[in-house]
């Protein structure tokens, strides 16, 4: 019986870890290009997000690249979180938003990319509804990068086993557009495709 325990144990751990090392998502530190900013500093990895938290995600005054990089230190979690939840929540008590519709359609695109990151990392298994607040995000800022990066990151999450060249190349797609204004550190690009450069070998 321990025999079959621990081996039980050893499946789910393994394949816990192949989730995670074959993920756009989760295997992107690149809050690691951000770790002088103080609210980077006080986020704990793979944490739960707070009210100074909100506030900051929130704040119209606040660089979108930190913000998406404090999304990036808060993580993921095996069995799923709500991190997503509370961002709605927070947004709609203090913006006055009546429904999640209305937040997505009358929302800016800075906001909307922080919820559909959040609601991603929180259930990475399934990005679909993520996907399309996204892109919804990219159409009302279609030039910011930091925006259009995050919307193909998480399409690449969304077709991980469907398509491993298209993994690489969504991505790569925003990273070689000019037109975009360059609104996140090259050293965070730079983490992202460290891991995705392992995609690129798929691609005749």
């Amino acid at each position: 019986m321990k025999i079959i325990k621990f081996l039980f144990c050893a499946f789910i751990v393994v394949n816990s870890y192949k989730v995670r090392a074959d993920s756009p998502l989760t295997s992107t530190d690149f809050y690691k290009a951000y770790e002088t900013q103080s609210i980077i500093k006080s986020t704990p990895h793979m944490g739960l997000i707070t009210n100074e938290m909100l506030q900051f995600l929130t704040d119209p005054s606040a660089p979108i690249d930190v913000k998406l990089a404090l999304v990036n230190k808060l993580g993921w979690d095996i069995d799923g979180k709500n991190n997503s939840e509370l961002f709605l929540q927070f947004i709609q008590k203090n913006k006055g938003y009546q429904s999640e519709n209305e937040f997505i359609e009358k929302s800016n695109g800075y906001d909307l990319i922080c919820y559909a990151y959040l609601k991603a990392m929180d259930d990475y298994f399934e990005v679909k509804d993520a996907l399309i607040i996204a892109v919804k995000a990219s159409e009302k800022q279609p030039t910011s990068f930091s925006v259009n990066f995050i919307t193909k990151l998480i399409y690449a999450q969304d077709i991980l086993y469907e398509n491993s060249c298209e993994v690489y190349q969504s991505v790569d797609e925003v990273r070689e557009n000019k037109d975009l204004v360059l609104d996140i550190k090259q050293d965070a690009i730079e983490m992202v495709f460290e891991y995705l450069n392992i995609y690129k070998k798929d691609c005749k």
